[in-house]
């Protein structure tokens, strides 16, 4: 049978603890101790203890709290780090990649139209060609000086492949 503290056993107990047996039956040196109110300051030093115990744990919860932040901060600024230079570098790698095929397609063109001047622009074709280069000339009311010895029709056909040199 347990024994109950009841205000009557309190005022009877002086203010130190004392114990009171739980039940005789189990042991003799088993006891629970009572409730006692403790003096003021004793009470008030307790609570400046258990005050002082809760703001360094909010501190130390706090510091957690802002230290798990800066590392997701820093986290997230590794990987936005990460994606730009992933994105640098795509973007280089399909610049390049553009690039060789431009080039590409202009060496074809130009292996082409060689090709096409090696089998075809035979004879004619080229006093034809020096023909329309100097038709061409004339008819935008060029004035051009001629050297007395120069052959007119190669004096055209050179300065048709300087305009062509220049992308005009």
């Amino acid at each position: 049978m347990l024994h109950e503290v009841t205000p009557t056993v309190l005022s009877v107990v002086p203010s130190t603890i004392h114990t009171l047996p739980v039940t005789p039956s189990i042991s003799k040196n088993f006891t629970a101790p009572l409730w006692v109110d403790p003096p003021g300051n004793v009470q008030e030093t307790m609570n400046e203890i258990i005050m002082a115990e809760n703001t360094k744990d909010a501190a130390l919860d706090f510091a957690v709290a802002a230290e798990t932040k800066a590392d997701g901060e820093k986290k997230a600024t590794i990987k936005q780090a990460q994606g730009n230079a992933q994105a640098i570098e795509l973007q280089a790698t399909a610049e390049k990649n553009a690039a060789i095929s431009i080039a590409t397609g202009e060496a074809q063109a130009i292996k082409l139209v060689n090709e096409s001047a090696q089998k075809y622009f035979k004879g004619q074709a080229v006093e034809l060609k020096k023909l329309e280069t100097t038709r061409d000339t004339l008819a935008n009311n060029t004035k051009i000086i001629i050297p007395k010895d120069a052959p007119i029709v190669d004096f055209f056909a050179k300065m048709a492949a300087m305009k062509e040199e220049k992308g005009e």
